[in-house]
């Protein structure tokens, strides 16, 4: 790892406190900003089957699906296609 490389990482690096879903989104928040314009958001792996892997992806899709991408409108649930009842009996 380069000199520059390593600055730069210990400048702008910001710690995440836990891996854990459920955990609170304050060290999450900087991903807000970063990723304001983004549409669609690819999360990859490394390896597969690593678990953390599979942890942080957890949080990240938590994060990101209730507090930054929220539409804009009040949501209202698409009605039952015709001809089938929405209750089971």
């Amino acid at each position: 790892m380069t000199d520059e490389l390593q600055r730069w990482l210990k400048e702008s690096a910001l710690p995440l406190r836990s891996l854990d879903a459920g955990a609170s989104d304050n060290d999450l928040e900087p991903l807000r900003h970063v990723l304001d314009d983004v549409r669609v958001l690819g999360m990859g792996e490394a390896t597969h089957g690593t678990a953390e892997f599979f942890r942080l992806k957890h949080r990240l899709l938590g994060f990101s699906s209730v507090k930054w991408v929220s539409p804009p409108w009040p949501w209202k649930p698409a009605p039952p296609p015709r001809g089938r009842s929405t209750t089971t009996s």
